[in-house]
């Protein structure tokens, strides 16, 4: 076009398609190209090409969903640190911390409240499943009350991320609605099932989903699977932090569940909570309350008062914030501060003896507290103690003369964890008591007064 009379108002733009820089190449160009043409035709800009063109109104403040759920109280909290406190083949757990929101309150031994959403594994397996794409918009419309989004064009996704519990066992019910929905053989098979619920759904913890890829020849609708899924409810964490660290930040320790599924399909089995916390990032925001804890599993309000902790695994975490309660006290010049024992189970010292080269470590050398540990795979570095209940049989003595200096006991950790200890207790009564029946009678009266438990499933 030059040769034949044409003007060159710019020089050929070059740009290398496979480089990281194409587009900035580009922009090079157009913004001289704009230039250009601006000088030759003598024209201003319209800021119809300009990039801040678009205005963006933020309708909500992010937590609608927790509403909708009847979570009015939730507020947005922000990650400050996420990191892992285990090492090689020992279960995973968390430390994390975040930042509360404005005007929230906690005390060491109280819970932190958080809404969850699915693992997106869990969530991608429904697409799948009804043969949708991740993309699909619904607008759902309830006749009836309903903690759904309703009456408005929505994300699937969204609906199955947030909304409803994806991983639960199917219910009795859940099963009656797929016998009326299934053919011969299945409809046989799934009576079957009902009539060894237990043992073939809760115990395998064998979901509504789990049951559709079981039976891929079983037609229900989306309707009809979403409203049987109950909805999503909130996860409660013990805190593991006290306030005069900081009033606020909370500390959570968290185990991370993520094991093959006990229904044989080889699928993982992810915990919604703990994954959920596991993958938050700095800076990431999240939905909490906090819930307090039963008045008696507190810290005494008399400083001086000894106390006993027993706990396994992330059962530390109410433990650590006490601890941590205390260490801080005698740092801010207290001299009557009550001694600490505690007694802490895990499995291996050098895997998952969580906090003991960091805060515990540091409190042991500021005679805070004294630590009984029990190994169950390394009990020749735990006094020959495996469990904490052997622990505690193993320093009867110490933990026998912190009982009649009216210390007060605190016990954190799962079901069997409790009873073991519960036994240990009662072990030792008995040397101060007419018999075992009377053991039991004093230990029932200790957890009147100064026995406190928080045990999870």
């Amino acid at each position: 076009m030059e040769t034949r009379g044409a003007k060159r108002l710019l020089e050929r733009g070059e740009g290398d398609a496979s480089g990281a820089e194409f587009f900035d190449s580009f922009d090079l160009w157009e913004e001289k190209l704009w230039k250009t043409l601006m000088e030759v035709y003598d024209t201003q800009p319209s800021g119809a090409l300009s990039e801040d063109t678009l205005d963006v109104h933020i309708s909500g403040k992010g937590t609608e969903r927790a509403i909708s759920l009847r979570q009015p109280d939730a507020a947005l909290g922000k990650v400050v640190s996420n990191q892992v406190l285990t090492k090689d083949s020992a279960q995973q757990k968390q430390h994390i911390e975040f930042q509360l929101p404005e005007n929230m309150t906690y005390c060491a031994g109280d819970y932190l409240a958080i809404l969850p959403t699915n693992p997106p594994a869990s969530v991608k397996r429904v697409f799948q499943r009804f043969n949708l794409s991740e993309e699909t918009i619904i607008t759902i419309n309830a006749s009836g009350s309903t903690t759904l989004p309703t009456n408005r064009p929505v994300e699937l996704r969204q609906v199955l991320s947030g909304y409803v519990e994806l991983s639960q066992p199917a219910s009795k019910r859940n099963i009656e609605t797929l016998v009326d929905a299934a053919k011969a053989e299945a409809r046989e098979d799934l009576k079957k099932v009902a009539e060894r619920y237990k043992e073939v759904i809760v115990e395998p913890r064998i979901s509504v989903l789990d049951l559709l890829y079981k039976y891929p020849d079983l037609e229900i609708s989306l309707g009809t699977f979403i409203t049987m899924l109950p909805a999503m409810r909130v996860r409660q964490y013990s805190i593991s932090s006290s306030p005069l660290w900081n009033p606020n930040h909370v500390t959570l320790t968290v185990s991370v569940l993520n094991s093959p599924s006990l229904s044989g399909s080889g699928e993982r089995f992810l915990g919604v909570g703990s994954n959920f916390l596991a993958d938050l990032k700095p800076g990431d925001m999240a939905q909490m309350m906090i819930r307090p804890s039963a008045t008696a599993f507190s810290l005494p309000a008399d400083v001086s008062t000894p106390i006993v902790l027993f706990c396994a695994g992330t059962g530390l975490a109410p433990m650590r914030g006490f601890i941590q309660e205390r260490a801080l006290q005698i740092e801010g010049g207290r001299k009557d501060v009550g001694k600490i024992l505690l007694f802490f189970g895990c499995r291996d010292p050098e895997k998952d003896y969580l906090y003991s080269s960091t805060d515990l470590k540091k409190w042991v050398e500021m005679g805070v507290v004294d630590i009984r540990p029990a190994f169950s795979r390394a009990s020749e570095k735990s006094e020959g103690c495996r469990y904490v209940q052997d622990r505690v049989l193993h320093d009867a003595a110490d933990v026998r003369a912190l009982f009649h200096q009216k210390a007060k006991f605190f016990t954190c950790g799962g079901t069997a964890v409790a009873a073991g200890i519960r036994e240990a207790c009662i072990s030792l009564l008995e040397q101060d008591c007419e018999s075992r029946d009377h053991a039991i009678e004093v230990f029932k009266r200790l957890q009147k007064e100064r026995y406190a438990t928080d045990i999870f499933g």
